[in-house]
């Protein structure tokens, strides 16, 4: 994963689109909150031969409260569902 990830930004232009009316839904149950979104992700490669793309979709993430991160929560699993068109 990291390999590719140092790909992807080593080679394009990355941008996460998004705003906050794009979450689906928030529930916090004591320790845990489950929150489901829409997201984008723009890219357009450095190389100008190259084509930009665009990959949508929606994420759930389980977060866990935890004193010892700087906003209280961490991320515990995120699970992507890509758009199919």
């Amino acid at each position: 994963m990291r390999k590719s990830l140092t790909g992807l930004f080593a080679n394009n232009r990355v941008e996460f689109l998004g705003r906050a009316d794009d979450m689906d839904s928030l529930q916090i149950l004591g320790d845990t909150a489950v929150m489901v979104a829409k997201f984008s992700v723009s890219g357009r490669p450095k190389d100008p031969t190259g084509a930009p793309f665009l990959f949508s979709g929606r994420t759930m993430i389980v977060y866990v409260r935890d004193a010892h991160s700087p906003t209280g929560w961490l991320t515990y699993r995120e699970m992507i569902v890509p758009e199919t068109k």
